[in-house]
């Protein structure tokens, strides 16, 4: 959860970094110029992006490149970058110290009647097979 957060945080960091730069040259130029995914990723390092097209293309999929990931590396890298860093450090990825945050057996116990918390105890988890058998039987002989 923490690793996700920071990582999240970190692609926000990117994503208002390459949405600054954009505004930038766009300020130099005097219009405004979409840097793609792609497009970012080649000036950063160009390297990895060629080595994972041919990756995908000769290990996973020929098809997947094409049409899917080169869709993907031409929208705008800095809603890319915002979009992922999000998901990452979005309403999914809670702190296990927030006293907030209650798990949904707990919240739902709690709220079942007025307010009268009915949470299962010990006893109601670690109950004998034998309470649980329909055999009759098996009640009668086992011990109470």
């Amino acid at each position: 959860m923490v690793i996700a957060r920071f990582f999240g945080g970190l692609l926000i960091v990117l994503a208002l970094g390459a949405l600054g730069w954009e505004a930038f040259a766009a300020w130099q130029t005097g219009g405004w110029h979409m840097v793609p995914l792609g497009e970012l990723w080649f000036k950063l390092h160009s390297n990895s992006l060629n080595a994972s097209q041919a990756g995908i293309q000769r290990y996973v999929a020929p098809w997947l490149w094409e049409p899917v990931i080169t869709t993907i590396l031409l929208w705008p890298g800095w809603a890319c970058l915002a979009f992922r860093g999000c998901c990452c450090s979005g309403p999914g990825a809670r702190n296990p110290a927030d006293k907030s945050y209650s798990p949904p057996i707990l919240s739902a116990s709690i709220k079942a009647v007025c307010g009268i918390s009915t949470e299962p105890n010990w006893r109601m988890r670690f109950l004998p097979s034998f309470c649980l058998s329909s055999s009759l039987r098996l009640r009668e002989m086992s011990p109470p």
